[in-house]
C-alpha cells in the first residue's frame, strides 16, 4: 500500500525499556517536519516518521544462509482532528526486517539498521494524531507496544521564513558532493538518532536543520550567521562552547546546516538545543529568529550521587536472596515513585552488559559503560534498593524491610487487580497511579454500555497540597487494560473533553492540552 510518510526504522541498541521485559518490543517514535522545495520555491509541508527498535527486545532467527535476522510488524495510523470533525488520513500495516547478522551477541545488535521510504506526499495544515503499535514477528504470544504522538502542520506561504524541526542524528554516511546534493539525497544521508531526546553517557550531540526563506527577513548583503548553543533554565550553559554556522553575506531562500556539540561535560538534566539566526550587520549581533528542541542528558560520569547510592550498605542483605533478573524487575517497579534523578540512576543500573573488550580497562570506565563484573553489578543493585528505601524512613524505628514489604504488597495487589492481556498490573496506568498515590478514597466502576467503553473514577480526598483529586481510566480496546484518560492532579494528563471521548468510544478529541500530551508521551516512550 502507498504510505503517506517517509518512514525511518532503526534496529539499534538504545536505552533499555524501563517498563517491559523481552516479550515486548521496546521502541521510540519521533516526527521530523520539513518543507519540500523545487528549485528555490516552496512546495508543501511534509512529516517524516522515525522509529528506533531496541535490538535487545526482538528475537533473531537463523536463516538458510546461517545468518540471523529480526522482524517486527508495525501498525500505524494518522488522524487529522479539528473542533468540528475527525478525518482518518492514513492507516497501514507493514513488516520490517533488520539487516542480517552473523551472530546474535549484544555487540552485533549495536549496529544500526535503517529503513526509509521515499517520496512522501504533502500534508495539509492541521492538527494530527499519530498512533503506532509494534510487535515482534517471531514471538507468537508477545505483547504489542504502542505509542502516540500529536503534532501540527502550519500553513506557510512561499514568502514566510521558517525552520524545519531539529533532527538529531548518529552519523553521516558520507559527505555529499555539492553537485550531488539534492534535497532528498541530503536528508537521507543522515542516520537519525531516535530516543525521544535522551542522551545516555554520550560525548556529542549531532543535529541537522533547514531554514527557509531567510531572504524574507534579511536584505541582500546583510552579514548574518547561525548560532547553536545549549540552554538550561533560560540561560546559556557556559561549559558548552557555542557553534557558529554559515558566516556569509550570501542570502539564499533555502539553507541547511549540520553540526555537533560536545556534551560530555554536562551533568544529568534537561536542556534545550537553541539555534538562532543572528544579524551581524555592523556588528549588531541581533537575534532575528530562533528555534529550539529539548533533550535530556543522563551522564553517570558526572553524577556525584551515583556512587553514594551504590556504595556498600551493611543492610543491603535484605535483598541478598534476589538474583539479577529479580533485581532488575524490582528496580523497574520503583520508577513510578522515583524522582527524576533516581530514574536516571535506575536507567544506568539497568543498562545491558556488552562483552568486555579489555580487562585492563579502568574500573570506573567499566562501571559506567555497563562492563562491571556480575558480582559488582549485583552489589550495586542491592545497595541501590537499600539506599532508596533508607531515604524514605520517616522515623528511626521504621525499617527498610518494612517499607520494602509494603511496596511488594502494593505490586502484588496491582498484579492481581490490574493485569491485562498486554502487561502486568504494576506496568499499567492504574498500577502506576496506585503505586505513586496509594489506595484511592473512593473508587467507582462503570461497565460498557451502548455508547461508552468501560471506565473507572478514582477519587482522593487529598494528594500533596491538592484536595478532591480525580483520575479517570478507560478501556478503549476492551482488553482489560484501563488507560488514564483524565486527571485533576497537577502534572498528570489533563483532558477536559474526557466525557466526549468516552461517548465517542475512545477516539481522541481535538484540544488535548499540551501538558497532557507531554505526560502521555513520557509514559509511552517505547
Amino acid at each position: 500500500m502507498y504510505k503517506l510518510f517517509s518512514v525511518s526504522i532503526l534496529f539499534i541498541l538504545f536505552l533499555p525499556s524501563l517498563l517491559f521485559g523481552v516479550e515486548q518490543v521496546s521502541f521510540y517514535m519521533d516526527i521530523w517536519r520539513y518543507q519540500g522545495l523545487k528549485g528555490h520555491t516552496y512546495v508543501a509541508s511534509y512529516a517524516e516518521v522515525l522509529f528506533s527498535i531496541d535490538g535487545t527486545t526482538v528475537e533473531y532467527r537463523m536463516g538458510r544462509d546461517s545468518m540471523y535476522q529480526a522482524s517486527v510488524n508495525i501498525h500505524m495510523s494518522l488522524t487529522r482532528v479539528s473542533e468540528t470533525d475527525t478525518v482518518e488520513v492514513f492507516e497501514d500495516d507493514f513488516r520490517l526486517w533488520s539487516l542480517k547478522l552473523p551472530d546474535t551477541t549484544l555487540e552485533s545488535r549495536r549496529s544500526p539498521y535503517i529503513y526509509m521510504q521515499d517520496n512522501p506526499p504533502p500534508l495539509q495544515p492541521g492538527h494530527y494524531v499519530l498512533r503506532a503499535t509494534v510487535k515482534d514477528s517471531f514471538v507468537d504470544h508477545g505483547r504489542e507496544s504502542s505509542a502516540i504522538r500529536e503534532f501540527d502542520i502550519l500553513a506557510i506561504s512561499p514568502k514566510t521564513f521558517s525552520f524545519s524541526d531539529i533532527k538529531y542524528f548518529l552519523f553521516e554516511r558520507e559527505r555529499i558532493k555539492p553537485q550531488d546534493a539534492s534535497f532528498r539525497k541530503l536528508r537521507k544521508n543522515f542516520v537519525p538518532f531516535v530516543t525521544n531526546g535522551y542522551f545516555l553517557n554520550r560525548d556529542s550531540l549531532k543535529f541537522y536543520l533547514e531554514i527557509y526563506n531567510v531572504d524574507q527577513i534579511l536584505p541582500q548583503g546583510a552579514d548574518y550567521f547561525l548560532r547553536a548553543r545549549v540552554i538550561q533554565n533560560g540561560q546559556p550553559v557556559n561549559s558548552i562552547r557555542e557553534v557558529v554556522l554559515n558566516k556569509s553575506k550570501v542570502i539564499l531562500p533555502f539553507n541547511h546546516f549540520d553540526a555537533q556539540l560536545d556534551i560530555s561535560v554536562l551533568p544529568s538534566g534537561t536542556y534545550y538545543l537553541q539555534v538562532e539566526v543572528v544579524d551581524n550587520t555592523q556588528n549588531q549581533n541581533r537575534t532575528l529568529r530562533q528555534t529550539s528542541r529539548k533533550f535530556h542528558v543522563i551522564n553517570s560520569r558526572k553524577d556525584p550521587g551515583f556512587d553514594t547510592y551504590t556504595k556498600s550498605n551493611f543492610g543491603a542483605d535484605v535483598f541478598a536472596e534476589y538474583d539479577e533478573q529479580e533485581l532488575n524487575t524490582y528496580l523497574r517497579t520503583l520508577i513510578p515513585i522515583s524522582t527524576e534523578q533516581e530514574k536516571r540512576f535506575i536507567q544506568t543500573l539497568l543498562r545491558p552488559v556488552p562483552p568486555p573488550k579489555n580487562r585492563s580497562d579502568d574500573f570506573l570506565l567499566n562501571l559506567f559503560s555497563g562492563n562491571a563484573p556480575q558480582k559488582e553489578r549485583l552489589r550495586q543493585k542491592r545497595n541501590y534498593l537499600y539506599s532508596f528505601w533508607e531515604k524514605r524512613r520517616e522515623t528511626p524505628q521504621q525499617s527498610v524491610a518494612s517499607l520494602w514489604n509494603a511496596h511488594l504488597t502494593a505490586v502484588k495487589y496491582c498484579n492481581q487487580h490490574f493485569t491485562s492481556e498486554l502487561r502486568e498490573g504494576w506496568q499499567t496506568d492504574r498500577g502506576r497511579v496506585f503505586l505513586k498515590y496509594k489506595v484511592p478514597t473512593e473508587l467507582k466502576q462503570f461497565p460498557a454500555e451502548a455508547n461508552t467503553v468501560p471506565y473507572e473514577i478514582w477519587r482522593y480526598d487529598r494528594l500533596d497540597q491538592q484536595s478532591k483529586v480525580e483520575f479517570i481510566f478507560y478501556d478503549p480496546e476492551l482488553t482489560g487494560e484501563y488507560l488514564l484518560l483524565h486527571s485533576t492532579k497537577y502534572g498528570e494528563l489533563h483532558n477536559p473533553r474526557w466525557q466526549e471521548q468516552l461517548l465517542n468510544r475512545g477516539r481522541i478529541p481535538a484540544g488535548l492540552d499540551v501538558e497532557g500530551n507531554k505526560r502521555q508521551l513520557r509514559n509511552n516512550p517505547r
